[in-house]
Protein backbone atom coordinates (compact mmCIF):
# COMPACT_ATOMS: atom_id res chain seq x y z
CA UNK A 1 0.00 0.00 0.00
CA UNK A 2 1.56 3.28 -1.12
CA UNK A 3 1.58 6.53 0.75
CA UNK A 4 -1.35 7.99 -1.21
CA UNK A 5 -3.48 4.91 -0.54
CA UNK A 6 -2.64 5.08 3.18
CA UNK A 7 -3.65 8.72 3.37
CA UNK A 8 -6.98 8.07 1.63
CA UNK A 9 -7.65 5.12 3.96
CA UNK A 10 -6.91 7.24 7.01
CA UNK A 11 -9.33 9.94 5.84
CA UNK A 12 -12.02 7.32 5.33
CA UNK A 13 -11.41 5.97 8.85
CA UNK A 14 -11.57 9.51 10.28
CA UNK A 15 -14.81 10.25 8.41
CA UNK A 16 -16.38 7.02 9.61
CA UNK A 17 -15.35 7.79 13.19
CA UNK A 18 -16.88 11.29 12.99
CA UNK A 19 -19.99 9.89 11.29
CA UNK A 20 -20.54 7.24 13.94
CA UNK A 21 -19.62 9.24 17.06
CA UNK A 22 -20.89 12.74 16.29
CA UNK A 23 -23.48 14.15 18.69
CA UNK A 24 -25.13 15.84 15.70
CA UNK A 25 -27.23 13.91 13.24
CA UNK A 26 -25.61 13.33 9.84
CA UNK A 27 -27.53 12.11 6.83
CA UNK A 28 -27.50 11.52 3.11
CA UNK A 29 -30.85 11.50 1.28
CA UNK A 30 -32.22 11.00 -2.22
CA UNK A 31 -33.96 13.75 -4.23
CA UNK A 32 -37.28 11.91 -3.82
CA UNK A 33 -37.14 12.07 -0.03
CA UNK A 34 -35.57 8.89 1.30
CA UNK A 35 -32.60 8.55 3.60
CA UNK A 36 -29.63 6.74 2.03
CA UNK A 37 -27.52 6.78 5.14
CA UNK A 38 -27.92 8.15 8.68
CA UNK A 39 -25.67 8.10 11.72
CA UNK A 40 -26.67 6.88 15.20
CA UNK A 41 -27.14 10.45 16.47
CA UNK A 42 -29.88 11.18 13.91
CA UNK A 43 -31.62 7.91 14.80
CA UNK A 44 -31.60 9.02 18.43
CA UNK A 45 -32.62 12.61 17.67
CA UNK A 46 -35.65 11.49 15.65
CA UNK A 47 -36.59 8.82 18.19
CA UNK A 48 -36.30 5.70 16.04
CA UNK A 49 -35.14 2.34 17.33
CA UNK A 50 -32.66 1.54 14.56
CA UNK A 51 -30.94 2.89 11.49
CA UNK A 52 -32.87 0.45 9.29
CA UNK A 53 -36.22 1.76 10.60
CA UNK A 54 -35.30 5.35 9.82
CA UNK A 55 -34.10 4.49 6.32
CA UNK A 56 -37.63 3.36 5.47
CA UNK A 57 -39.44 6.60 6.37
CA UNK A 58 -40.71 9.24 3.96
CA UNK A 59 -38.89 12.40 4.95
CA UNK A 60 -41.52 14.83 3.67
CA UNK A 61 -44.43 12.97 5.21
CA UNK A 62 -42.93 11.68 8.45
CA UNK A 63 -40.20 14.14 9.45
CA UNK A 64 -40.79 17.69 8.17
CA UNK A 65 -43.62 19.80 9.48
CA UNK A 66 -43.20 22.24 6.62
CA UNK A 67 -42.26 20.60 3.33
CA UNK A 68 -41.54 23.97 1.72
CA UNK A 69 -38.54 24.36 4.02
CA UNK A 70 -37.19 21.02 2.84
CA UNK A 71 -37.65 21.99 -0.82
CA UNK A 72 -35.92 25.34 -0.27
CA UNK A 73 -33.05 23.62 1.50
CA UNK A 74 -32.75 21.01 -1.27
CA UNK A 75 -32.31 23.62 -3.98
CA UNK A 76 -29.16 25.12 -2.55
CA UNK A 77 -26.54 24.89 0.14
CA UNK A 78 -28.23 26.37 3.23
CA UNK A 79 -28.42 26.60 6.97
CA UNK A 80 -31.80 27.06 8.63
CA UNK A 81 -33.86 26.39 11.76
CA UNK A 82 -37.02 24.32 11.60
CA UNK A 83 -39.24 21.89 13.45
CA UNK A 84 -39.01 18.15 12.90
CA UNK A 85 -41.41 15.42 13.89
CA UNK A 86 -40.06 12.50 15.92
CA UNK A 87 -41.36 8.95 15.55
CA UNK A 88 -43.77 9.41 18.50
CA UNK A 89 -45.22 12.56 16.93
CA UNK A 90 -43.55 14.98 19.34
CA UNK A 91 -41.93 18.15 18.06
CA UNK A 92 -38.28 19.14 18.25
CA UNK A 93 -36.42 22.19 17.03
CA UNK A 94 -33.29 21.61 14.94
CA UNK A 95 -30.66 23.61 13.13
CA UNK A 96 -29.87 22.01 9.75
CA UNK A 97 -26.89 22.70 7.51
CA UNK A 98 -27.34 20.98 4.12
CA UNK A 99 -25.69 20.87 0.72
CA UNK A 100 -26.37 19.35 -2.67
CA UNK A 101 -24.14 16.72 -4.31
CA UNK A 102 -24.19 17.00 -8.12
CA UNK A 103 -23.14 14.47 -10.79
CA UNK A 104 -20.77 15.03 -13.71
CA UNK A 105 -23.58 16.44 -15.84
CA UNK A 106 -25.06 18.74 -13.22
CA UNK A 107 -27.76 16.37 -12.07
CA UNK A 108 -28.61 16.14 -8.35
CA UNK A 109 -27.26 12.86 -7.01
CA UNK A 110 -28.24 13.28 -3.36
CA UNK A 111 -28.29 15.67 -0.42
CA UNK A 112 -26.08 15.66 2.63
CA UNK A 113 -26.56 17.49 5.87
CA UNK A 114 -25.95 17.89 9.58
CA UNK A 115 -28.86 18.13 12.03
CA UNK A 116 -28.34 19.66 15.49
CA UNK A 117 -31.04 19.35 18.17
CA UNK A 118 -31.61 22.85 19.60
CA UNK A 119 -34.90 22.12 21.39
CA UNK A 120 -33.55 23.06 24.85
CA UNK A 121 -32.15 26.32 23.52
CA UNK A 122 -35.38 27.10 21.69
CA UNK A 123 -37.48 26.38 24.76
CA UNK A 124 -35.23 28.62 26.84
CA UNK A 125 -35.64 31.39 24.27
CA UNK A 126 -39.40 30.92 24.32
CA UNK A 127 -39.41 30.96 28.12
CA UNK A 128 -37.39 34.17 28.20
CA UNK A 129 -39.71 35.72 25.60
CA UNK A 130 -42.80 34.61 27.50
CA UNK A 131 -41.50 36.02 30.77
CA UNK A 132 -40.61 39.30 29.07
CA UNK A 133 -44.07 39.74 27.53
CA UNK A 134 -46.45 38.08 30.02
CA UNK A 135 -47.55 38.81 33.56
CA UNK A 136 -45.96 36.33 35.97
CA UNK A 137 -49.01 36.14 38.26
CA UNK A 138 -51.90 35.70 35.81
CA UNK A 139 -50.16 34.57 32.61
CA UNK A 140 -51.90 37.37 30.71
CA UNK A 141 -49.99 39.58 28.25
CA UNK A 142 -48.23 42.46 29.99
CA UNK A 143 -47.97 46.12 29.05
CA UNK A 144 -45.23 45.56 26.42
CA UNK A 145 -47.06 42.81 24.55
CA UNK A 146 -50.35 44.71 24.75
CA UNK A 147 -48.76 47.83 23.25
CA UNK A 148 -47.18 45.73 20.49
CA UNK A 149 -50.53 44.12 19.62
CA UNK A 150 -52.29 47.47 19.78
CA UNK A 151 -49.82 49.00 17.32
CA UNK A 152 -50.19 46.01 14.98
CA UNK A 153 -53.98 46.24 15.20
CA UNK A 154 -53.84 49.98 14.45
CA UNK A 155 -51.66 49.40 11.38
CA UNK A 156 -54.15 46.83 10.11
CA UNK A 157 -57.16 49.00 10.99
CA UNK A 158 -55.76 51.93 9.00
CA UNK A 159 -55.64 49.68 5.93
CA UNK A 160 -58.99 47.95 6.39
CA UNK A 161 -61.10 50.60 8.15
CA UNK A 162 -61.76 48.33 11.11
CA UNK A 163 -62.96 49.77 14.44
CA UNK A 164 -60.96 49.08 17.60
CA UNK A 165 -61.98 49.39 21.24
CA UNK A 166 -59.51 50.06 24.06
CA UNK A 167 -60.75 49.46 27.61
CA UNK A 168 -59.13 50.20 30.96
CA UNK A 169 -60.43 48.18 33.94
CA UNK A 170 -59.70 48.81 37.59
CA UNK A 171 -61.03 46.65 40.44
CA UNK A 172 -62.92 48.79 42.94
CA UNK A 173 -61.47 48.90 46.46
CA UNK A 174 -58.97 46.14 45.71
CA UNK A 175 -56.38 47.82 47.94
CA UNK A 176 -58.66 47.30 50.94
CA UNK A 177 -58.67 43.54 50.29
CA UNK A 178 -54.89 43.50 49.92
CA UNK A 179 -54.35 45.56 53.06
CA UNK A 180 -56.80 43.62 55.23
CA UNK A 181 -56.28 40.03 54.04
CA UNK A 182 -52.74 40.14 52.70
CA UNK A 183 -51.13 40.08 49.26
CA UNK A 184 -51.25 36.28 49.08
CA UNK A 185 -55.04 36.27 49.03
CA UNK A 186 -55.11 39.37 46.84
CA UNK A 187 -52.95 37.56 44.28
CA UNK A 188 -55.35 34.61 44.26
CA UNK A 189 -58.24 36.98 43.67
CA UNK A 190 -56.43 38.56 40.71
CA UNK A 191 -55.86 35.11 39.20
CA UNK A 192 -59.54 34.22 39.56
CA UNK A 193 -60.63 37.57 38.12
CA UNK A 194 -58.32 37.02 35.14
CA UNK A 195 -59.91 33.65 34.39
CA UNK A 196 -63.37 35.21 34.40
CA UNK A 197 -62.30 38.10 32.19
CA UNK A 198 -60.84 35.72 29.61
CA UNK A 199 -64.34 34.31 29.11
CA UNK A 200 -65.55 37.74 27.96
CA UNK A 201 -63.31 38.16 24.90
CA UNK A 202 -63.21 36.54 21.48
CA UNK A 203 -60.37 35.12 19.46
CA UNK A 204 -58.31 38.00 18.12
CA UNK A 205 -58.99 40.22 21.15
CA UNK A 206 -56.38 40.80 23.85
CA UNK A 207 -56.65 41.23 27.59
CA UNK A 208 -53.55 42.27 29.53
CA UNK A 209 -52.64 43.00 33.13
CA UNK A 210 -50.76 46.26 33.45
CA UNK A 211 -49.93 45.76 37.11
CA UNK A 212 -51.73 45.80 40.45
CA UNK A 213 -55.46 45.51 39.81
CA UNK A 214 -55.34 47.26 36.43
CA UNK A 215 -56.31 45.44 33.24
CA UNK A 216 -56.65 46.61 29.67
CA UNK A 217 -58.51 45.12 26.71
CA UNK A 218 -58.08 45.45 22.96
CA UNK A 219 -61.26 44.63 21.06
CA UNK A 220 -61.57 44.26 17.29
CA UNK A 221 -65.09 45.45 16.51
CA UNK A 222 -67.54 45.50 13.64
CA UNK A 223 -69.40 48.47 15.16
CA UNK A 224 -68.43 50.89 17.90
CA UNK A 225 -71.37 49.93 20.12
CA UNK A 226 -70.07 46.35 20.25
CA UNK A 227 -67.83 47.45 23.08
CA UNK A 228 -70.89 48.02 25.29
CA UNK A 229 -71.98 44.38 25.11
CA UNK A 230 -68.46 43.30 26.16
CA UNK A 231 -68.54 45.81 29.01
CA UNK A 232 -71.86 44.53 30.32
CA UNK A 233 -70.64 40.95 30.00
CA UNK A 234 -67.60 41.84 32.15
CA UNK A 235 -69.76 43.46 34.83
CA UNK A 236 -72.09 40.48 34.87
CA UNK A 237 -69.37 37.83 35.06
CA UNK A 238 -67.69 39.58 38.01
CA UNK A 239 -70.93 39.90 39.97
CA UNK A 240 -71.00 36.45 41.67
CA UNK A 241 -68.82 36.42 44.82
CA UNK A 242 -65.34 34.92 44.87
CA UNK A 243 -64.70 32.26 47.53
CA UNK A 244 -61.05 32.15 48.59
CA UNK A 245 -59.69 30.39 51.68
CA UNK A 246 -62.96 30.71 53.56
CA UNK A 247 -63.55 34.35 52.56
CA UNK A 248 -66.46 35.52 50.43
CA UNK A 249 -65.31 38.52 48.39
CA UNK A 250 -67.43 40.78 46.21
CA UNK A 251 -65.69 42.53 43.32
CA UNK A 252 -66.86 45.31 41.04
CA UNK A 253 -64.90 47.13 38.37
CA UNK A 254 -64.71 50.64 36.96
CA UNK A 255 -64.19 50.79 33.20
CA UNK A 256 -63.03 53.48 30.78
CA UNK A 257 -63.39 53.10 27.01
CA UNK A 258 -61.92 54.78 23.93
CA UNK A 259 -62.67 53.93 20.30
CA UNK A 260 -60.45 54.02 17.22
CA UNK A 261 -60.69 56.18 15.14
CA UNK A 262 -63.20 58.35 17.05
CA UNK A 263 -61.03 58.99 20.13
CA UNK A 264 -57.52 58.82 18.71
CA UNK A 265 -55.37 57.60 15.84
CA UNK A 266 -52.40 56.28 17.79
CA UNK A 267 -51.81 53.94 20.72
CA UNK A 268 -50.70 56.61 23.20
CA UNK A 269 -53.78 58.77 22.65
CA UNK A 270 -56.22 55.86 22.82
CA UNK A 271 -54.70 54.59 26.06
CA UNK A 272 -54.62 58.03 27.63
CA UNK A 273 -58.26 58.69 26.73
CA UNK A 274 -59.41 55.30 27.99
CA UNK A 275 -57.59 56.02 31.27
CA UNK A 276 -59.32 59.41 31.48
CA UNK A 277 -62.71 57.72 31.00
CA UNK A 278 -61.79 55.19 33.71
CA UNK A 279 -61.13 58.00 36.17
CA UNK A 280 -64.54 59.44 35.32
CA UNK A 281 -66.13 56.06 36.19
CA UNK A 282 -64.40 56.02 39.56
CA UNK A 283 -65.44 59.58 40.25
CA UNK A 284 -69.07 58.72 39.42
CA UNK A 285 -69.21 56.10 42.17
CA UNK A 286 -67.47 52.97 40.83
CA UNK A 287 -69.03 49.83 39.32
CA UNK A 288 -69.63 51.94 36.22
CA UNK A 289 -68.29 52.42 32.72
CA UNK A 290 -67.79 55.57 30.68
CA UNK A 291 -67.02 56.20 27.03
CA UNK A 292 -64.37 58.85 26.48
CA UNK A 293 -65.45 62.36 25.52
CA UNK A 294 -63.18 65.38 24.89
CA UNK A 295 -64.71 67.21 27.85
CA UNK A 296 -63.12 64.65 30.16
CA UNK A 297 -59.63 66.02 29.50
CA UNK A 298 -60.64 69.39 30.88
CA UNK A 299 -62.19 67.64 33.89
CA UNK A 300 -59.01 65.60 34.41
CA UNK A 301 -56.92 68.78 34.37
CA UNK A 302 -59.19 70.37 36.98
CA UNK A 303 -58.86 67.25 39.17
CA UNK A 304 -55.08 67.38 38.86
CA UNK A 305 -55.09 70.95 40.16
CA UNK A 306 -57.53 69.98 42.92
CA UNK A 307 -55.35 67.05 43.99
CA UNK A 308 -52.27 69.27 44.18
CA UNK A 309 -54.11 71.75 46.39
CA UNK A 310 -55.58 69.00 48.55
CA UNK A 311 -52.10 67.68 49.35
CA UNK A 312 -51.40 70.96 51.15
CA UNK A 313 -54.78 71.29 52.90
CA UNK A 314 -53.75 69.66 56.21
CA UNK A 315 -50.33 71.31 56.67
CA UNK A 316 -51.80 74.69 55.69
CA UNK A 317 -54.66 74.26 58.20
CA UNK A 318 -57.31 74.69 55.50
CA UNK A 319 -59.55 71.88 56.80
CA UNK A 320 -62.29 72.63 59.33
CA UNK A 321 -64.88 70.51 61.11
CA UNK A 322 -68.59 71.16 61.37
CA UNK A 323 -70.84 69.14 63.65
CA UNK A 324 -74.43 68.04 63.02
CA UNK A 325 -76.48 67.29 66.15
CA UNK A 326 -78.05 63.85 66.64
CA UNK A 327 -81.40 64.20 68.43
CA UNK A 328 -83.34 61.66 70.48
CA UNK A 329 -86.94 61.55 69.25
CA UNK A 330 -88.48 60.69 72.61
CA UNK A 331 -87.52 63.98 74.30
CA UNK A 332 -85.56 66.09 71.79
CA UNK A 333 -82.30 65.73 73.75
CA UNK A 334 -78.91 66.13 72.12
CA UNK A 335 -77.41 62.64 72.35
CA UNK A 336 -74.47 63.08 70.04
CA UNK A 337 -73.01 64.78 67.02
CA UNK A 338 -71.45 63.73 63.74
CA UNK A 339 -68.16 65.35 62.76
CA UNK A 340 -68.12 66.44 59.11
CA UNK A 341 -65.03 67.78 57.37
CA UNK A 342 -65.04 70.90 55.23
CA UNK A 343 -62.26 72.44 53.13
CA UNK A 344 -61.85 76.19 53.46
CA UNK A 345 -60.05 76.99 50.20
CA UNK A 346 -58.46 80.44 50.00
CA UNK A 347 -59.72 80.86 46.42
CA UNK A 348 -63.07 79.03 46.47
CA UNK A 349 -64.27 79.42 50.05
CA UNK A 350 -65.98 76.54 51.88
CA UNK A 351 -65.84 73.31 49.84
CA UNK A 352 -68.14 70.44 50.81
CA UNK A 353 -66.77 66.86 51.12
CA UNK A 354 -68.64 65.63 48.03
CA UNK A 355 -66.13 67.59 45.95
CA UNK A 356 -62.91 66.19 47.42
CA UNK A 357 -63.46 63.06 49.56
CA UNK A 358 -63.60 60.70 46.57
CA UNK A 359 -60.36 62.23 45.26
CA UNK A 360 -58.79 61.87 48.71
CA UNK A 361 -59.78 58.17 48.75
CA UNK A 362 -58.32 57.59 45.29
CA UNK A 363 -55.00 59.28 46.02
CA UNK A 364 -54.52 57.96 49.55
CA UNK A 365 -54.77 61.47 51.01
CA UNK A 366 -57.76 60.23 52.99
CA UNK A 367 -55.36 58.71 55.53
CA UNK A 368 -53.72 61.94 56.76
CA UNK A 369 -57.05 63.76 56.40
CA UNK A 370 -58.88 61.03 58.35
CA UNK A 371 -56.25 61.09 61.09
CA UNK A 372 -56.60 64.86 61.40
CA UNK A 373 -60.40 64.59 61.60
CA UNK A 374 -60.25 61.98 64.38
CA UNK A 375 -57.65 63.89 66.37
CA UNK A 376 -59.41 67.25 66.06
CA UNK A 377 -62.93 65.93 66.70
CA UNK A 378 -61.89 63.92 69.76
CA UNK A 379 -60.06 66.91 71.25
CA UNK A 380 -63.24 68.95 70.81
CA UNK A 381 -65.39 66.16 72.28
CA UNK A 382 -63.15 66.12 75.36
CA UNK A 383 -64.24 69.72 76.00
CA UNK A 384 -67.95 68.86 75.50
CA UNK A 385 -67.80 65.83 77.77
CA UNK A 386 -68.37 67.80 80.97
CA UNK A 387 -71.60 69.31 79.58
CA UNK A 388 -73.20 66.18 78.15
CA UNK A 389 -75.17 63.26 79.56
CA UNK A 390 -73.88 59.72 79.94
CA UNK A 391 -73.89 57.89 76.63
CA UNK A 392 -73.31 61.04 74.62
CA UNK A 393 -71.22 60.17 71.58
CA UNK A 394 -69.10 61.76 68.90
CA UNK A 395 -69.63 60.04 65.52
CA UNK A 396 -66.74 60.04 63.04
CA UNK A 397 -66.78 58.43 59.61
CA UNK A 398 -63.96 56.01 58.79
CA UNK A 399 -63.07 55.63 55.13
CA UNK A 400 -62.58 52.17 53.64
CA UNK A 401 -58.81 52.78 53.57
CA UNK A 402 -58.73 53.87 57.19
CA UNK A 403 -60.73 50.86 58.30
CA UNK A 404 -58.42 48.48 56.39
CA UNK A 405 -55.33 49.62 58.32
CA UNK A 406 -54.01 46.88 60.59
CA UNK A 407 -52.99 49.34 63.30
CA UNK A 408 -56.42 51.05 63.53
CA UNK A 409 -57.34 49.71 67.01
CA UNK A 410 -53.89 50.56 68.36
CA UNK A 411 -53.98 54.05 66.84
CA UNK A 412 -57.43 54.81 68.31
CA UNK A 413 -56.44 53.48 71.74
CA UNK A 414 -53.28 55.56 71.83
CA UNK A 415 -55.05 58.69 70.59
CA UNK A 416 -57.93 58.44 73.09
CA UNK A 417 -55.50 57.88 75.98
CA UNK A 418 -53.47 60.91 74.95
CA UNK A 419 -56.53 63.15 74.61
CA UNK A 420 -58.28 61.79 77.71
CA UNK A 421 -61.58 60.98 75.98
CA UNK A 422 -63.31 57.81 77.21
CA UNK A 423 -63.69 55.30 74.36
CA UNK A 424 -67.44 55.06 75.06
CA UNK A 425 -67.81 58.67 73.86
CA UNK A 426 -66.47 57.79 70.40
CA UNK A 427 -68.64 56.17 67.74
CA UNK A 428 -66.98 55.17 64.49
CA UNK A 429 -69.13 54.93 61.37
CA UNK A 430 -68.36 52.66 58.45
CA UNK A 431 -70.50 52.26 55.36
CA UNK A 432 -72.51 49.13 54.75
CA UNK A 433 -70.41 48.35 51.66
CA UNK A 434 -67.18 48.57 53.64
CA UNK A 435 -68.60 46.41 56.43
CA UNK A 436 -69.73 43.62 54.13
CA UNK A 437 -66.80 43.61 51.74
CA UNK A 438 -65.23 40.99 53.97
CA UNK A 439 -67.44 40.13 56.90
CA UNK A 440 -64.82 38.00 58.71
CA UNK A 441 -62.17 40.73 58.68
CA UNK A 442 -64.75 43.40 59.55
CA UNK A 443 -66.02 41.42 62.52
CA UNK A 444 -62.51 40.87 63.84
CA UNK A 445 -61.63 44.57 63.69
CA UNK A 446 -64.96 45.74 65.10
CA UNK A 447 -64.72 43.33 68.04
CA UNK A 448 -61.35 44.82 68.95
CA UNK A 449 -62.87 48.31 68.87
CA UNK A 450 -65.93 47.19 70.80
CA UNK A 451 -63.77 45.51 73.46
CA UNK A 452 -62.06 48.88 73.90
CA UNK A 453 -65.48 50.46 74.55
CA UNK A 454 -65.78 52.28 71.22
CA UNK A 455 -69.28 52.30 69.74
CA UNK A 456 -69.97 51.10 66.19
CA UNK A 457 -72.44 52.48 63.63
CA UNK A 458 -73.26 51.39 60.09
CA UNK A 459 -73.67 54.47 57.89
CA UNK A 460 -75.77 54.86 54.72
CA UNK A 461 -77.70 51.65 55.36
CA UNK A 462 -79.66 50.53 52.31
CA UNK A 463 -77.15 51.70 49.67
CA UNK A 464 -74.95 48.59 49.71
CA UNK A 465 -75.79 44.91 50.11
CA UNK A 466 -78.74 45.72 52.39
CA UNK A 467 -78.37 42.56 54.41
CA UNK A 468 -79.32 42.65 58.09
CA UNK A 469 -78.64 38.92 58.20
CA UNK A 470 -74.97 39.68 57.56
CA UNK A 471 -74.89 42.72 59.84
CA UNK A 472 -76.18 40.73 62.83
CA UNK A 473 -72.82 38.96 62.85
CA UNK A 474 -71.12 42.27 63.65
CA UNK A 475 -70.96 44.06 67.06
CA UNK A 476 -73.04 47.06 65.95
CA UNK A 477 -74.85 49.49 68.24
CA UNK A 478 -76.31 51.94 65.67
CA UNK A 479 -77.84 51.64 62.22
CA UNK A 480 -78.12 54.86 60.20
CA UNK A 481 -80.81 54.80 57.50
CA UNK A 482 -79.56 56.52 54.36
CA UNK A 483 -81.09 59.88 53.49
CA UNK A 484 -82.18 58.58 50.06
CA UNK A 485 -84.92 56.55 51.80
CA UNK A 486 -85.85 59.30 54.26
CA UNK A 487 -86.36 62.01 51.63
CA UNK A 488 -89.35 60.18 50.04
CA UNK A 489 -91.10 59.09 53.21
CA UNK A 490 -93.97 61.51 52.71
CA UNK A 491 -95.05 60.21 49.29
CA UNK A 492 -93.39 56.88 48.51
CA UNK A 493 -95.06 53.76 49.85
CA UNK A 494 -92.06 51.57 48.99
CA UNK A 495 -89.67 53.73 51.00
CA UNK A 496 -92.10 53.86 53.90
CA UNK A 497 -92.30 50.06 53.95
CA UNK A 498 -88.52 49.72 53.76
CA UNK A 499 -87.85 52.20 56.56
CA UNK A 500 -90.52 50.68 58.81
CA UNK A 501 -89.11 47.19 58.22
CA UNK A 502 -85.52 48.31 58.88
CA UNK A 503 -86.51 49.96 62.16
CA UNK A 504 -88.39 46.85 63.34
CA UNK A 505 -85.65 44.42 62.33
CA UNK A 506 -82.88 46.57 63.80
CA UNK A 507 -84.74 46.81 67.10
CA UNK A 508 -85.14 43.02 67.14
CA UNK A 509 -81.33 42.83 66.88
CA UNK A 510 -81.03 45.40 69.71
CA UNK A 511 -79.60 48.10 67.44
CA UNK A 512 -80.25 51.81 67.79
CA UNK A 513 -81.75 53.35 64.62
CA UNK A 514 -80.76 56.83 63.42
CA UNK A 515 -82.43 58.44 60.40
CA UNK A 516 -80.26 60.81 58.37
CA UNK A 517 -81.38 63.69 56.18
CA UNK A 518 -84.60 64.63 58.00
CA UNK A 519 -85.80 67.84 56.35
CA UNK A 520 -89.60 67.97 56.77
CA UNK A 521 -92.14 67.65 59.56
CA UNK A 522 -93.87 64.82 57.66
CA UNK A 523 -90.66 62.79 57.64
CA UNK A 524 -90.17 63.42 61.33
CA UNK A 525 -93.75 62.39 62.14
CA UNK A 526 -93.41 59.14 60.22
CA UNK A 527 -90.14 58.23 61.93
CA UNK A 528 -91.59 58.96 65.37
CA UNK A 529 -94.73 56.89 64.65
CA UNK A 530 -92.50 53.92 63.78
CA UNK A 531 -90.32 54.28 66.90
CA UNK A 532 -87.12 55.48 65.23
CA UNK A 533 -84.68 56.25 68.04
CA UNK A 534 -82.75 59.27 66.80
CA UNK A 535 -82.69 61.68 63.88
CA UNK A 536 -80.40 64.22 62.28
CA UNK A 537 -80.98 66.61 59.41
CA UNK A 538 -81.56 70.20 58.37
CA UNK A 539 -85.05 70.33 59.93
CA UNK A 540 -83.32 70.06 63.31
CA UNK A 541 -79.96 71.66 62.60
CA UNK A 542 -77.50 71.87 59.75
CA UNK A 543 -73.85 71.03 60.44
CA UNK A 544 -72.51 73.91 62.55
CA UNK A 545 -69.08 75.12 63.71
CA UNK A 546 -67.79 73.81 67.02
CA UNK A 547 -68.54 77.07 68.82
CA UNK A 548 -72.23 76.87 67.91
CA UNK A 549 -72.54 73.24 69.02
CA UNK A 550 -70.78 74.16 72.27
CA UNK A 551 -73.64 76.51 73.13
CA UNK A 552 -76.12 73.66 72.47
CA UNK A 553 -74.18 71.43 74.88
CA UNK A 554 -73.78 74.10 77.56
CA UNK A 555 -77.42 75.28 77.31
CA UNK A 556 -79.32 72.08 76.52
CA UNK A 557 -82.89 72.33 75.23
CA UNK A 558 -85.11 70.30 72.92
CA UNK A 559 -84.06 70.71 69.29
CA UNK A 560 -87.28 69.25 67.94
CA UNK A 561 -89.26 71.85 65.98
CA UNK A 562 -92.21 73.46 67.77
CA UNK A 563 -95.31 71.30 67.53
CA UNK A 564 -93.33 68.13 66.93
Amino acid sequence: MNKSTNSRHERQVDYKSVFENSLDGIYRSTPDGRYIDVNPALVRILGYSSKEELLNVNIARDVYFDQSERRDAAERNSSFTTRLRRKDGSEIWVEITSWVIYGDHGEVLYYEGITRDITDRKQLEQTIWYQAYHDALTGLPNRYLFNDRLNQALANARRTGQILGVMFLDLDNFKNINDSLGHHLGDKLLQMVSLRLLKCIREGDTIARLGGDEFTLLLQLNQADGVISVTKRIQEILRPPFHIEGHELHVTTSIGISIYPLDGDDALTLLKNADTALYRSKEAGRDRYHMYSPAMNAKAFDLLILENRLRHAVPRRELVLHYQPIIRLSDGALTGTEALVRWLQPEAGLVLPGVFIELAEETGLILPIGEWVLQTACEQARFWQKYTEDGWRLSVNLSARQFAQENLPGFLSSMLDKIGLPPSNLEVEITETTALQNVEMTAQTLRKLRDMGIQIAIDDFGTGYSSLSHLRRLPIQSLKIDRSFVCNLANADDDQSIVAAVIALAHSLKMRVVAEGVETQAQLDFLRSHNCDEVQGYLLSPPVPAEQLSSMCINPSSLLPTGA
